[in-house]
């Protein structure tokens, strides 16, 4: 039960974030405690989220680079 209400604590923070009309990185995800986006933004494309994911390199906060980082974008909703 607990982990159902943490799952959708997850996915109501992703659509806030991706909401904004903003990409946003795993890195951003996990600064903001969703430690694995990807599963995330999968739950959301089932519920019938439009996301876009694309690749770059990115710096964390302490100065290290990280290749080919997933960077997600909300298109849309498959019912809109």
């Amino acid at each position: 039960m607990k982990q159902k209400k943490i799952q959708k604590t997850q996915l109501t923070m992703a659509i806030e974030l991706l909401g904004s009309g903003e990409s946003v990185s795993t890195l951003e995800f996990r600064e903001r405690g969703i430690m694995n986006p990807a599963r995330v933004i999968e739950r959301l494309k089932q519920r019938g989220a439009v996301v876009t994911t694309r690749r770059e390199n990115q710096t964390d906060s302490m100065g290290r680079v990280h290749s080919r980082v997933a960077v997600y974008r909300l298109e849309g909703w498959t019912n809109d």
